[in-house]
């Protein structure tokens, strides 16, 4: 597994408010490129009821059995999701979805706490 992901962010909309997405940033700051990119599939995969199949995620990055339950794993241990069902998470923030929607790919990102 990789780099610590630096971000970069565009307008953050008003449903996600100021607040929160000092908190995304500061969550996120600290995770690998695979932590942001496992969030960043999720978000792109979870329905309405804001929970996301894991198998989906996994189609969507294309990656190893092991590699999404490594990656999943952490995440719930740091409590950035939640397991929800078998085979089922959730972010465990507010509004994670709407905020990754203003996320670029994480191959972009850029330091934003030193400017």
């Amino acid at each position: 597994m990789g780099n610590t992901v630096k971000l970069m962010f565009g307008k953050i909309p008003e449903t996600v408010g100021e607040e929160l997405s000092v908190i995304h940033r500061l969550v996120t700051s600290g995770l690998t490129t695979e932590q942001v990119r496992f969030l960043q599939a999720m978000a792109d995969v979870t329905s309405g009821g804001q929970v996301a199949n894991v198998k989906d995620i996994q189609e969507a990055l294309d990656w190893k059995f092991n590699e999404i339950v490594e990656v999943q794993q952490y995440l719930v241990k740091m409590r950035v999701i939640q397991p929800v069902n078998a085979g089922e998470v959730r972010f465990a923030l507010p509004n994670t979805k709407e905020y990754f929607a203003l996320v670029e790919h994480p191959e972009d990102y850029v330091d934003v706490w030193r400017r």
